[in-house]
């Protein structure tokens, strides 16, 4: 019984952390948070508030003409359209995720941001 307990204890702390991972870009850290609402990747800050989160909250217009030819990733197209920038950060794994950046230099993963949009 012990035992059990020690290793539910380690395992709730681990599920305390599991939210957020560090991402790197250009080799500098970021912290990138999993926000359950939006069904993605956020910059730490979002969690309380950020240029990000609130356009999404207001705006859902999916640009109609938006440039896919030659395998653009149609979700950073989208980000583009809307006059923000796109940055590819890396993992922990080494695993590259492009992420819509604001002015604010909060991010949100390209394919939140697309599916966020109607």
């Amino acid at each position: 019984m012990k035992y059990f307990l020690l290793i539910s204890l380690f395992l709730l702390s681990l599920s305390a952390f599991a939210d957020c991972e560090v991402f790197t870009r250009f080799g500098m850290p970021k912290d990138i948070c999993w926000i359950k609402d939006y069904r993605g990747y956020f910059s730490q800050k979002c969690l309380t508030g950020c240029e990000a989160r609130t356009f999404l909250d207001k705006h859902n217009v999916k640009p109609q003409n938006i440039d896919r030819r030659g395998g653009k990733n149609p979700a950073s197209q989208y980000c583009l359209a809307l006059g923000f920038s796109v940055v590819v950060m890396r993992d922990k794994n080494l695993g590259e995720q492009s992420f819509c950046e604001f002015p604010d230099k909060s991010v949100v993963d390209s394919n939140a941001f697309a599916r966020s949009l109607k």
